[in-house]
């Protein structure tokens, strides 16, 4: 961040402030801070492009372009600015107008007007196609619902036999949800305004999470069969609802027959270098089912994920490991029509297996949509490489803390959603992944001390901020839940305890979040401690968390904890 007396800039060639997508389009970001009225002209062309100056120097045919001022935080402007791309690169400088005085800001810093022999550029270096990925079309305004299979539905009419109700404490118990009873419930999906069903691992695993996958190309028989989940697929697709498949490709179970070859065989193993093994003495010796994760903090005796040894870590280097895994996951693509990929710990695995993965199964279907699970700044993620979308957690984290546990007021609130939203070029907005909840996290309502007219408000703030909306099974009706295993009790069908009300609020949240008339976000303002106010290019949204009614400077009155949408 650059700075005189007055004001500060900032500026890099680094995403997001400078990225190319997938139509050849740059689009540039720069922020202000601390400054009066400003008006940024970008003055770029192609390197090459020249005519012959005075003394036969080369001097660049610039073309000059106004800057939008994209949106505005507390103290803070952020303006944004495309252009095509015509011969894949490009230099380009800014000149700043602020407080009745124009400065030129380059690679070198802020200064006064300086002659070209002096400038020094920021550049655009050769783009190629296949590494300028853009977010597909169809996710603006997605809506998802997030499943937990095996406590979402069961596929015979007896709801209640097996169905666990209210806390769960025991993470192995095994509660009956399968594919078919997923797949009797698309009509309540259908009205609830549900668009995509994002469905947690599916696969032939040790566990009843099923993130330590035995077989990735068979459907654990406790769901159903591969058949149960092709049905699923093309009842889905014939009402309109995308699939998302969960991706564990970082780890395994033990009991994978790759994992046990090593087991039994050491560095015999064909499947030897599939994973990191330290000490195979040990590791033939050891019981992995009685395994302490203390045990391997201390003395790993191979890689595993988190410390458990149940769940050993891929060699993703491995070219065999990437054939392996990416081989299945374009198996399902092709086989079921997957419309979209969630990677479990990306920043995990190899960053080469995340290329390759993209390339692979954008090949199987170009319009397929690939999130990370990103629990901060997905921004080395996010250049057009890898990933279409990062899970939104940054912004769950504000959402939470200023509405669900009121630790922050709405002024600082404003200031950090004003930094999570601009931390993504607008155009790759809608490739965030946003959530109230999700098998991860607590349920909203437990974090909102049980109050549903909080819940509410989080949803609300959440869906207007932009992204993929996800709610996940249950929120829409008041299932509440701690940690794991608690946050993923069963869907209580049987218990007529939803009120149209509750679903109601879910309701409004899904249709905030597909309204594509209210423009993009201009503004994100306090207008005290407890209002919030987020202004788009043609309406406005206030949120009112406290118990006291409020008045907006155009007298509209807004209950207590409640919303105003104008």
């Amino acid at each position: 961040m650059l700075q005189n007396n007055q004001f500060s800039v900032f500026h890099s060639t680094a995403y997001p402030w400078q990225y190319v997508d997938s139509d050849q389009v740059l689009h540039l970001m720069i922020c202000m801070k601390g400054a009066g009225p400003i008006s940024i002209k970008c003055l770029a062309c192609d390197p090459c492009d020249t005519d012959k100056g005075v003394f036969g120097e080369d001097m660049p045919r610039l073309f000059t372009y106004e800057m939008r001022c994209e949106m505005e935080g507390p103290g803070i402007q952020y303006f944004t600015l495309h252009i095509p791309m015509n011969t894949h690169k490009l230099r380009y400088h800014f000149s700043i107008s602020v407080l009745g005085h124009t400065y030129l800001y380059d690679e070198s810093g802020l200064s006064e007007d300086k002659e070209e022999l002096y400038i020094r550029p920021f550049f655009v270096a050769y783009t190629y196609s296949d590494r300028c990925g853009g977010v597909p079309k169809w996710c603006n305004g997605m809506v998802w619902y997030q499943i937990f299979p095996d406590r979402f539905a069961k596929e015979d009419s007896d709801q209640t036999r097996g169905w666990q109700s209210g806390k769960i404490t025991d993470k192995d118990l095994v509660c009956g949800g399968t594919l078919k009873g997923i797949t009797s419930k698309i009509p309540y999906l259908k009205q609830l305004g549900t668009k995509g069903i994002y469905l947690n691992p599916i696969f032939q695993a040790g566990s009843i999470h099923r993130y330590d996958i035995i077989d990735y190309l068979k459907i654990d028989p406790i769901l159903g069969t591969e058949e149960d989940f092709v049905e699923l697929c093309e009842k889905c697709h014939s009402n309109g609802i995308r699939i998302m498949m969960d991706g564990v490709f970082n780890h395994c179970s033990y009991l994978s027959p790759q994992f046990q070859d090593v087991i039994n065989k050491g560095e015999h193993s064909r499947y030897y270098d599939w994973f990191i093994v330290y000490d195979t003495d040990r590791l033939k010796k050891m019981d992995v089912k009685t395994g302490a994760d203390a045990q391997f903090r201390a003395s790993p005796v191979y890689e595993t994920f988190a410390f458990v040894p149940s769940m050993p870590k891929f060699n993703t280097c491995n070219p065999q490991v990437m054939d392996y895994l990416i081989g299945a996951a374009e198996y399902w693509t092709k086989k079921c029509g997957i419309d979209a990929w969630r990677l479990d710990v990306p920043d995990e695995v190899n960053i080469e297996f995340l290329r390759v993965f993209r390339r692979r199964i954008k090949t199987r279907n170009p319009d397929i949509y690939i999130v990370g699970e990103f629990w901060g700044n997905a921004a080395r993620w996010l250049d057009g490489e890898t990933f279409d979308g990062a899970m939104n957690y940054p912004l769950y984290f504000i959402v939470r803390d200023f509405l669900a546990k009121e630790k922050i007021s709405a002024f600082p609130c404003a200031k950090l959603l004003t930094q999570c939203l601009m931390a993504n070029p607008p155009v790759r907005r809608c490739g965030m992944f946003t959530f109230c909840s999700t098998h991860d996290t607590p349920r909203i309502l437990w974090h909102c001390g049980e109050d549903r007219k909080k819940r509410d408000l989080c949803y609300i703030l959440t869906a207007a901020l932009g992204g993929q909306l996800s709610v996940y099974y249950g929120d829409e009706i008041g299932m509440t839940g701690g940690y794991d295993p608690d946050n993923r009790r069963c869907y209580p069908w049987n218990s007529g305890t939803a009120t149209k009300e509750m679903k109601e609020a879910i309701r409004d949240a899904v249709s905030l979040a597909s309204d594509d008339g209210k423009g993009r976000i201009c503004r994100i303002c306090a207008l005290d401690e407890e209002v919030l106010g987020v202004i788009y290019e043609r309406r406005r949204l206030y949120i009112n968390r406290s118990k006291e009614e409020k008045e907006l400077p155009d007298g509209t009155k807004i209950c207590p904890q409640s919303y105003c949408y104008l």
